[in-house]
């Protein structure tokens, strides 16, 4: 409701003439949402999301990553939240935004306490074994390795977060060498483990030392 308030702001030309469709908008959307907000504390809060730079709001979307899709027993089509998963998104939108060094990513990542697999996605045989031996290494504790059920012999190393594990994920991607946009959020059930690095053919090179 918030969002469409300020979308007519920015869209109908300022408050003025939000003032002309609050009322159709509070109507339109009746059976979208629940509050105990009132009109006027509504227009009060778009008024205030006016002032906000753009560069200064997240936004996410709550999309198949984070929900289940049900039928009820009266046959209603419906989506579950995936609480588990829906943690990591509030922290990603909500939480800190900023870099934090590798020893304080490591203790946020350790209270985690993840239970992290490696698959491999490539035709090289050993990689995910080789890619936990280095992790192990670096203290990392990984549960079991495996491999991808179809590889396609990607060039691309990611990590998957299924149960909301943010700090985890990123201190992994640090320790690869990975840009954080690595970082996916899954639901493919391929796992029980909370977070998987998927193994691609670009590890070889940190796993030679070069």
């Amino acid at each position: 409701m918030i969002k469409a308030l300020r979308d007519t702001v920015m869209s109908a030309g300022g408050v003025a003439n939000l003032i002309v469709h609050v009322p159709e908008l509070w109507t339109e959307l009746s059976d979208s949402y629940v509050t105990n907000l009132t009109q006027e504390e509504l227009f009060a809060l778009a008024a205030l999301a006016q002032e906000i730079p753009r560069e200064n709001i997240r936004s996410a979307v709550i999309n198949q990553f984070y929900t289940t899709p049900q039928t009820n027993p009266n046959g209603d089509q419906v989506v579950i939240l995936n609480y588990s998963a829906f943690r990591g998104l509030l922290q990603e939108v909500f939480g800190e935004n900023q870099t934090l060094n590798t020893s304080d990513l490591r203790d946020r990542a350790n209270a985690e306490t993840a239970n992290i697999v490696v698959y491999n996605n490539t035709t090289t045989q050993g990689l995910a074994t080789q890619t936990r031996d280095w992790l192990t290494s670096r203290s990392v504790t990984i549960s079991a390795v495996g491999n991808m059920p179809e590889p396609d012999d990607s060039a691309v190393t990611v990590i998957r977060d299924y149960t909301g594990n943010p700090y985890t994920a990123r201190y992994l991607a640090q320790l690869l060498g990975l840009p954080e946009d690595r970082i996916q959020v899954a639901s493919d059930g391929l796992t029980s483990a909370d977070v998987m690095v998927v193994v691609g053919s670009d590890i070889q090179p940190l796993l030679s030392g070069q």
